[in-house]
């Protein structure tokens, strides 16, 4: 059963079935919503991953993209987003968000984790290493205020 929460100032209401609010702007806050959230028995996961700065990135989106489609626990439609989060000082991040039943979702979670791992090696994709430079100085020429 769903559950939808309804709250104003610092009262916080739950109850079954749709928000029964006449309001346009709210109505169309609670369908983004629930179609960004709750598909009632589907989940969308959220898995990020890092590559080398240096990677093709289509390469890598390609590589995720036929993972993700050969997956048997992951849904073609609605269909994944697989996206350039970010760039890290040492890597690309990639968010990979595929939809699962609400019953796969931990499985599937770990799964597609592991295929990412595995679909990247034999593709020669560099996962991020994080790495930093040290230098030492000669403690006759370091000089302190």
């Amino acid at each position: 059963m769903r559950f939808c929460l309804a709250g104003a100032f610092d009262t916080l209401w739950s109850f079954p079935g749709p928000l029964p609010i006449m309001d346009e702007h709210l109505q169309t806050l609670e369908h983004a919503q629930e179609t960004a959230i709750d598909f009632g028995s589907l989940r969308q996961l959220d898995v990020v991953t890092g590559v080398a700065c240096g990677t093709d990135i289509r390469q890598a989106l390609a590589a995720i993209r036929d993972m993700l489609a050969a997956h048997p626990k992951t849904l073609h439609e609605p269909e994944p987003m697989i996206r350039v989060q970010a760039q890290s000082v040492s890597s690309v991040n990639i968010a990979i968000r595929p939809w699962t039943s609400v019953d796969d979702y931990y499985d599937t979670s770990s799964e597609i984790n592991r295929a990412v791992l595995e679909t990247f090696r034999e593709c020669g994709i560099q996962i991020f290493f994080p790495q930093r430079e040290g230098c030492l100085l000669d403690s006759a020429t370091l000089v302190l205020p």
